[in-house]
């Protein structure tokens, strides 16, 4: 994760990338990163990148993805107020 503050113009925000491991266990760490992160976060903020993961089981091409494959993901983004 890289997390940098911005100014443009006497605007500032931060902006957070950030790349998710690859598999269930190798990413509960990214989330509990972002749960922290987002209770310091004193500005508007952005955060972008590849989370390796779905949010919704029907997004993954081949099969349907198992509830377990995105419940960490969507608890992150409810506990965050990330959209």
């Amino acid at each position: 994760m890289i997390h940098c503050l911005v100014d443009s113009n006497g605007t500032e925000f931060e902006v957070i990338a950030t790349y998710g491991l690859h598999t269930i266990e190798d990413r509960k760490g990214l989330w509990t990163a972002v749960d922290t992160l987002s209770q310091m976060v004193k500005h508007l903020w952005l955060m972008m990148g590849d989370f390796n993961a779905i949010l919704r089981g029907k997004c993954k091409i081949r099969c349907q993805a198992l509830d377990s494959e995105t419940r960490d993901f969507e608890q992150c983004l409810i506990n965050n107020g990330l959209t």
